[in-house]
């Protein structure tokens, strides 16, 4: 699909008339529409900025709905990572069957579609039941070696939105992983994660990797990559988490 492709040039990127256009026509093909196809078309409005009729997402998420149990666990993550980009959170039932796909998938998603569900659930503000969080948290503790650098971000940025506090243990373990990876993240994001950390009342002091939420540590980096160029240092920030896309290799 031509907007897909468009799509990766980023925000306001679309001419109005063609956006306009490829509404109507996505709206008579939808009934054709498959999983890949209903998920790539949310996750490019919201890439895009392009804010579609409300009565237009309510027909689209419907039709997703009714193929969540073909939804792969990107297609899953994709499709809410575009609502939230919209800031739109479809309705209850909807809601519950796309929850309910990617429970029973969990174990199948890779990293980085876990941690953009759940970063996609903090910027919706929507928190799941208490089951579905403990079986999502359980499978992200599992995948923390293999995490890249932003999954961190997104994955604590996530439950600290929708006001998730995932244990004491839980953070342990992610302050032990992050440790691996932290040299690969800009320092303000390491900055964030720490000042998110504390916020949650987690202190790793007396571990071997207390360093990763020293102070002096965070602003020394912060102050280092200030030096950087403004373009290198908003790449950067931008993170793999504002593609939506599935890390390839």
């Amino acid at each position: 699909m031509a907007v897909i492709a468009v799509s990766r040039l980023g925000p306001n990127s679309l001419d109005p008339a063609f956006a306009a256009f490829w509404l109507r026509q996505s709206r008579s093909q939808l009934g054709n529409m498959n999983s890949q196809e209903l998920a790539s078309c949310v996750w490019a409005l919201g890439r895009l900025g392009l804010q579609p009729p409300e009565d237009w997402l309510q027909r689209h998420l419907s039709c997703s709905a009714q193929l969540a149990g073909c939804m792969s666990p990107q297609q899953l993550a994709m499709l809410f990572y575009g609502c939230a980009r919209l800031q739109y959170l479809p309705d209850v039932l909807v809601t519950a069957e796309l929850l309910m796909s990617a429970a029973e998938q969990l174990p199948s998603f890779t990293p980085h579609s876990l941690a953009l569900l759940l970063h996609a659930l903090g910027m919706l503000r929507l928190k799941p039941n208490k089951e579905w969080m403990a079986l999502l948290l359980e499978q992200a503790r599992c995948r923390f070696t293999r995490f890249g650098a932003q999954d961190f971000s997104g994955v604590l940025l996530g439950l600290y939105r929708i006001r998730y506090h995932p244990g004491e243990r839980w953070l342990d373990a992610f302050a032990q992983a992050l440790a691996l990876k932290v040299h690969l993240l800009p320092a303000r994001r390491h900055a964030q994660i720490v000042a998110i950390l504390r916020a949650m009342g987690f202190s790793c002091q007396g571990r071997p990797f207390a360093w990763v939420m020293d102070e002096a540590a965070v602003a020394a980096m912060c102050d280092r990559d200030a030096g950087s160029s403004a373009s290198s240092s908003s790449s950067s920030l931008s993170g793999t988490l504002q593609d939506g896309r599935e890390k390839r290799g």
